[in-house]
């Protein structure tokens, strides 16, 4: 899961001026974990939403298809 955040113009943090705004961004270990304690929720509820996410988007992409590996045994 990816939020977008939008803080105004004026802005007073520098890494608010100066990050992209209309890139989504991924949920981090760190937001993951201040997340979890504002929302008195689980980090790795976080965590497992943002990779949930990050598989499905890499399933709606194209890929060529791979041979199987055969093994002997």
């Amino acid at each position: 899961m990816r939020f977008q955040c939008k803080t105004p113009k004026n802005a007073e943090t520098p890494f608010l001026q100066t990050r992209d705004q209309t890139a989504p961004s991924a949920i981090s270990a760190d937001m993951a974990l201040r997340l979890a304690q504002a929302l008195n929720t689980s980090a790795e509820m976080w965590l497992e939403m943002q990779l949930k996410y990050e598989l499905w988007q890499a399933a709606q992409r194209p890929r060529t298809p791979v041979a199987p590996l055969h093994t002997s045994r």
